[in-house]
């Protein structure tokens, strides 16, 4: 479902140099039909969510800490480093 972007997130992707325009929550249901290789969730309920798209090839479901609830220093700066990271080593293992 669809949501607004916790302005947080936008301000911690500004501060790693990500361009947030034009950034917004999507629905799941606005890729119905579109195929894909592999599906990342980050959290169980998208993961429940990603596991009914008929066109998903890999569902993979990473589990990171909600920030909006998290007791850690700077939580969304955080969640983006662990998601960058993740991604890297993602990439590194699929490519080889």
């Amino acid at each position: 479902m669809a949501s607004e972007v916790d302005a947080r997130t936008l301000e911690s992707l500004d501060h790693v140099g990500i361009d947030t325009t034009g950034l917004r929550s999507k629905a799941i249901d606005e890729f119905e039909g579109q195929p894909f290789h592999y599906v990342i969730t980050l959290c169980d309920k998208s993961s429940e969510e990603a596991s009914r798209m008929p066109s998903a090839g890999e569902v993979i479901v990473w589990s990171f800490e909600d920030p909006v609830t998290s007791e850690k220093h700077d939580p969304f700066r955080h969640a983006i480093q662990e998601i960058h990271d993740r991604i890297k080593m993602f990439i590194t293992v699929k490519t080889r």
